[in-house]
C-alpha cells in the first residue's frame, strides 16, 4: 500500500532532511576548519581565518537543531490528538497550517531577495552600513511576516553584534556613507 502524505516518518516532519543538511554542512565547516594551519597576526587582533569557518559551521549546527525542535513539537501534538481524538468540540483541519501551528506564508521569493540585495548595495555607499543594513534586515524580516516590534528588535541586535564583532573587537571600520 503506498504511502499516503500524512505518513511523513517518525516525527511527522517532512524538513528533517533540510535540518539534517544544515547540521551536515555545519559539521563539514567545522571538521575542515579544523584544518586550516594559518595562524593570527600578533596584536592586530587578528581572530585568524578559523574564526568565521567555525562561527559558520556552529550557526549552521545550531540552526539545524533549532529547525527540529518545533516540528517535533508540533508533530507530537499531532500524533496525540491523532490517537485520542476531541469528539466533543470542533476537530482541527490537519491540513489548515493555523490548526498546527505554521505560518501560512511563504518566504520571500528568490527574486524578491535579490532586489533587497541590490538594493542594499546600491544604499551602501550613499548612507552607509548601519542605515542600509538595517533597512535590508526589517525588510526581509517584515517580508517574512514578523511583527515590526520583533524586526525592529532583532535588527538593533543584529547591528549591535556586527558594532561589538566589527569595531571594538577587530577595529575594522564599518563604511561610512557620503551623505552622513
Amino acid at each position: 500500500m503506498p504511502a499516503s502524505p500524512n505518513d511523513r516518518g517518525p516525527t511527522g516532519s517532512p524538513d528533517h532532511g533540510w535540518a539534517a543538511a544544515l547540521i551536515g554542512a555545519g559539521l563539514a565547516a567545522l571538521v575542515l576548519a579544523g584544518g586550516i594551519r594559518a595562524s593570527s597576526l600578533p596584536g592586530n587582533h587578528d581572530p585568524g581565518p578559523k574564526l568565521f569557518p567555525i562561527l559558520m559551521g556552529s550557526l549552521l549546527v545550531l540552526g539545524g537543531l533549532l529547525e527540529m525542535i518545533p516540528r517535533r513539537r508540533r508533530a507530537r501534538s499531532r500524533n496525540e490528538t491523532a490517537a485520542n481524538p476531541d469528539t466533543s468540540g470542533p476537530t482541527a483541519n490537519e491540513n489548515d497550517p493555523e490548526a498546527v501551528g505554521v505560518s501560512p506564508e511563504k518566504p520571500p521569493s528568490l527574486l524578491w531577495f535579490l532586489a533587497a540585495l541590490l538594493a542594499l548595495l546600491l544604499l551602501l555607499p550613499l548612507v552607509g552600513f548601519f542605515p542600509s543594513a538595517g533597512l535590508f534586515s526589517l525588510g526581509v524580516m517584515r517580508r517574512w511576516q514578523t511583527s515590526w516590534r520583533t524586526a525592529a528588535v532583532a535588527t538593533g541586535l543584529l547591528l549591535a553584534a556586527v558594532y561589538a564583532l566589527f569595531v571594538v573587537v577587530f577595529r575594522v571600520p564599518l563604511p561610512p556613507g557620503r551623505l552622513f
